[in-house]
């Protein structure tokens, strides 16, 4: 079977997707194994990590084997990848997305986290890499034949001419044109990972870009809850200061945007100060609410994201009711304005003490909120 292995701090999830969307698209079966489980095409299968254990990503891979699936995509986690739950595993590709701060508790320093992930890059055949990102460019010097994307810089894959189209985006890839469905800047670095291995399969560019025009996203990757009220009520997985600043800044400038989050019990400071102050500069009104405390207080945190919001002079308001703080944000909104829920995405659950989980569900809430009002 052949195995790609997708790894980087943000766009893992959107990124495997779209791998498995093209190559399934282009008639070469693709499982997808991650964060949302594991889809085998005609059956899925639940995953306890983004990075199953070896033992239960070997079941999974017999089940792929028996419906004769030719390849098969996965999430690499840092904590999968240092903790060997891939051990013994032989990829054809390694692709890296980005790398930026996150699970400092864990790994300690950045460069520990960056060795973490070239463990993926050193296990694989060819690897692809995203020369727009500082780590990007230190894995291209480590793997001096990797396969390269980028918007800015020169590279094998680079995407130009890039316009917004309503809500979706168009650009050229050495001269063929694409067209994603999708709202953010950083869905092209995505897709030129796609691009990339579609293309080194042997499969010509025009192909892909067929292929790719009917990809309409990942749940909980920037997606939109339908609502009477005419409001962008948008869900998003977002929980590092990179993934708020690649939300926001592509954001219309005339529209007033809400966030509701809060962030995780084992994130630094830096991490919580951080959201804050991104989400002031781009203008955001903070709602800022619960998300997995575990073993710290809702009070500490929510604090220290209030520091970096007042740093920049932002405005926000803290809910500790996760129902509440999401009430909050729809309620205000005026029709044509955005209000995000970041931070949960598709996990059915909320972390209170320590790491016991209290069933919760963000899209569940959202309807709640909106048969209420």
């Amino acid at each position: 079977m052949r195995m790609i292995g997708v790894t980087g701090t943000n766009g893992k999830t959107t990124t495997a997707n779209l791998i498995a969307f093209v190559l399934n698209k282009l008639g070469s079966p693709c499982a997808n194994i991650g964060t949302d489980g594991a889809d085998l095409i005609n059956k899925t299968m639940p995953t306890e990590h983004t990075t199953p254990e070896i033992t239960d990503l070997n079941e999974i891979l017999i089940e792929a084997k028996k419906e004769n699936i030719k390849n098969a995509v996965m999430e690499t986690s840092s904590h999968g990848l240092y903790l060997k739950r891939n051990y013994g595993i032989d990829y054809e590709y390694g692709v890296f997305t980005n790398l930026s701060m996150e699970h400092m508790d864990f790994h300690k320093t950045m460069d520990n986290y960056f060795k973490a992930k070239m463990i993926l890059l050193n296990n694989s055949k060819k690897q692809v890499v995203n020369l727009d990102d500082d780590y990007g460019k230190r894995a291209k010097e480590i793997f001096k034949d990797a396969l390269t994307i980028s918007i800015n810089e020169d590279s094998k894959y680079r995407a130009k001419n890039i316009k917004r189209v309503d809500l979706g985006l168009e650009f050229t890839v050495n001269g063929v044109k694409f067209h994603l469905n999708r709202f953010g800047h950083y869905d092209i670095y995505n897709s030129l990972c796609a691009i990339a291995i579609a293309n080194d399969l042997g499969y010509k560019l025009e192909e892909i870009s067929k292929a790719l025009e009917n990809f309409i996203g990942v749940k909980s990757r920037f997606e939109f809850i339908e609502n009477k009220l005419g409001i962008n009520i948008v869900v998003d997985f977002a929980h590092t200061p990179e993934a708020f600043e690649n939300l926001f800044k592509d954001l219309p400038k005339d529209k007033k945007i809400y966030a509701v989050y809060g962030i995780n019990g084992d994130r630094t400071y830096d991490i919580r100060k951080a959201v804050g102050k991104i989400s002031a500069k781009y203008g955001v009104f903070s709602v800022i609410t619960t998300d997995d405390p575990k073993f710290d207080t809702f009070e500490n945190i929510s604090q220290q994201i209030k520091e970096g919001v007042d740093e920049n002079k932002g405005e926000s308001i803290i809910i500790k009711d996760r129902k509440e703080a999401i009430k909050y944000g729809i309620s205000h909104a005026k029709k044509g304005d955005f209000v995000f829920m970041l931070g949960k995405g598709e996990e059915k659950f909320l972390k209170f003490n320590a790491n016991i989980k209290t069933y919760y569900n963000e899209k569940e809430t959202i309807r709640e909120v909106l048969e209420e009002l």
